[in-house]
């Protein structure tokens, strides 16, 4: 027994992570190990793209193709539509994704739509508008999402929620 605590009295004398750990690291104080990657998009091509994304969009782009979540946390005017929208078309040119659906702000549907066109002036875009989910409309627009071969979907926020999910499934 004191052979053993011999051999190991320099782990004693250290802390297991110190702040400068955590940081190198990214280990969390409680020393659980979750180290985020490092997302480089400069690889990235986006063919029928007009406009050239910055490298922290590129990234998020990267992030967004590579990950199953992606929380884009920048400040206003840092471009997180652009990568939205990059990353949208760049699921479906690589197959991730069969037909993107984006739910937007209720107030953005038509800013969203606009800076669509202006990254991909060529995109088969379908926009929905509330009035697209009227009860009368509702099944021949949910119709149309599906057996139309769009490169994205973009929705408002109130006309996804008159889809009507099941309790299980919210």
């Amino acid at each position: 027994r004191q052979i053993c605590f011999q051999n190991f009295h320099h782990l004693r004398r250290r802390p297991f992570l110190g702040s400068e750990d955590r940081r190198r690291t990214g280990k969390s104080q409680q020393g659980i190990g979750h180290i985020t990657g490092n997302f480089d998009g400069t690889h990235l091509q986006m063919p029928g793209s007009t406009i050239t994304l910055r490298p922290h969009q590129a990234a998020g782009v990267a992030r967004i193709l590579s990950t199953k979540n992606t929380l884009l946390a920048h400040p206003v005017g840092s471009g997180k539509t652009f990568t939205m929208i990059g990353a949208a078309f760049e699921m479906k040119r690589l197959g991730i994704a069969r037909k993107p659906l984006m739910v937007v702000p209720n107030h953005k549907l038509g800013d969203f739509l606009a800076d669509f066109y202006k990254m991909y002036p060529g995109a088969n875009i379908l926009a929905v508008s509330d009035d697209d989910f009227t009860p009368a409309n509702k099944k021949r627009m949910l119709a149309k999402i599906q057996n139309s071969d769009f490169d994205c979907v973009i929705m408002r926020h109130s006309s996804f929620g008159r889809f009507g999910f099941s309790p299980q499934y919210e």
